[in-house]
């Protein structure tokens, strides 16, 4: 076997060099990544429309307008009469605009958290196919050094009695298609490396993720197994806010349309022809209840109600739904993860890999056959612990446990997220 050892040595300095340029690059952890949903433009936008909304005051004053109005009598100045007019606003309208005005806050609000947590759902997925791509490729680059040795070695086999055509056949195009996956697997490395250098603002020519504190297999079960669905559904808030504002914009036009006095009113005359005495009047103006301006307005406010409790009842239904599916593929993936993972521990093929490397004499065929074969179930166990993470993400998205505050990284073995 002394003309497999210049491909080995390659291979690991290739490695080596890999692990060492690492310290050249810009090291991130999946924290950074995550924490830096923040600094989104969406979402800083959100922070600076809630800000304003807070700041500024919307609420109903409590006189509506004042006019000053004047009438000549005559075109005689001495008979020149001034009034000064106010329209206030009504007790009730006063209450239900606040009303209104809490609960489009409210909304903005939920609305705003409502784009982080897409956001950081987005992120959690990406860092999970970042770090598996990684493991794939590792994975897939030794796969190609066995292969190209098998080829190697059935070179040198060509005359012997036994030689098997179809071997080098097999061989080469098991090698064509791992070299094609390779090329698929850096591809999207490439991209997803850009994807991350904006997730964290990096200038950098080159980043490194940091995974040596990502949760374990064993403790995402674990997890799984403690945590409660949340009731703290935004999309179902955001709906409920929004019939908060409509309930309140029906009370501004009840309010509105069975205002009592429009006006109070104060007039002056000027001087009368006895001394001292002078024209002076106070008015008021009433309203006399008729709703029929009003009508079309509460037509659709009840429409819009009635919609929006629709919705809600929809979305709770969906969300009972999203969790039991959610919840159900991640049970039948972690248990088909089990089974590889037995399977893989209980292997014929290593109980003999190791049997052999004990014996004298065995064909280094033999061997590199049963270390492809052995490395082939490493990259199906790599295959089904990506799609567990995956199906872990969504199961507390869909649990609304991602997105519960103080925040944590569920990717992370300390389960923290701050600053």
């Amino acid at each position: 076997m002394h003309f497999l050892f210049p491909k080995y040595l390659g291979t690991l300095l290739l490695f080596c060099l890999f692990f060492f340029s690492g310290y050249a690059q810009k090291e991130i952890t999946t924290t950074d990544v995550l924490l830096g949903v923040k600094n989104i433009e969406q979402v800083q936008f959100d922070s600076i429309q809630l800000a304003f909304l807070k700041d500024y005051n919307h609420n109903l004053p409590l006189v509506n307008n004042v006019e000053f109005r004047s009438e000549t009598r005559d075109l005689l100045f001495s008979r020149q009469e001034y009034a000064i007019r106010v329209k206030p606003n009504s007790l009730r309208a006063i209450l239900a605009k606040k009303k209104v005005y809490s609960s489009m806050i409210n909304e903005v609000e939920i609305q705003g958290q409502i784009h982080v947590n897409d956001e950081l759902e987005d992120r959690y997925n990406l860092l999970i196919d970042y770090l598996y791509n990684e493991k794939l490729t590792a994975a897939y680059l030794l796969k190609k050094v066995q292969l190209e040795d098998k080829l190697t070695i059935l070179k040198h086999t060509v005359y012997d009695a036994n030689f098997e055509v179809r071997d080098v056949v097999d061989a080469e195009e098991a090698l064509f298609d791992t070299q094609v996956v390779l090329q698929n697997l850096q591809e999207v490395h490439r991209h997803q490396n850009a994807l991350l250098k904006l997730m964290v603002k990096e200038t950098a020519d080159s980043i490194y993720l940091k995974n040596n504190d990502l949760v374990t297999p064993g403790q995402i079960l674990a997890i799984a197994a403690r945590e409660k669905v949340s009731n703290d559904n935004l999309e179902i808030q955001l709906r409920q806010s929004k019939l908060e504002t409509i309930e309140g914009e029906m009370g501004l036009d009840v309010a509105k349309s069975k205002k009592i006095i429009d006006f109070v009113q104060a007039k002056y005359g000027g001087k009368n022809s006895e001394l001292f005495d002078e024209n002076f009047a106070i008015g008021i103006g009433i309203n006399i209840p008729f709703f029929g301006n009003a009508r079309e307005k509460r037509s659709e406010h009840y429409f819009n109600k009635l919609r929006t409790e629709s919705e809600i009842l929809a979305l709770k239904k969906a969300q009972e739904k999203e969790v039991v599916d959610a919840v159900e593929n991640f049970r039948s993936t972690a248990s088909k993860y089990q089974v590889f993972k037995d399977q893989a521990a209980n292997s014929s093929v290593t109980a003999l890999l190791n049997t052999y490397k004990t014996m004298e004499g065995v064909s280094p065929l033999i061997l590199l056959k049963l270390k492809i074969s052995e490395h082939n179930r490493v990259i199906d166990i790599i295959k089904i612990e990506r799609v567990l993470y995956e199906k872990y993400i969504k199961m507390l998205a869909a649990s609304n446990v991602l997105f519960q505050t103080p925040r944590v990284n569920f990717l992370n073995a300390n389960s923290s997220l701050t600053e």
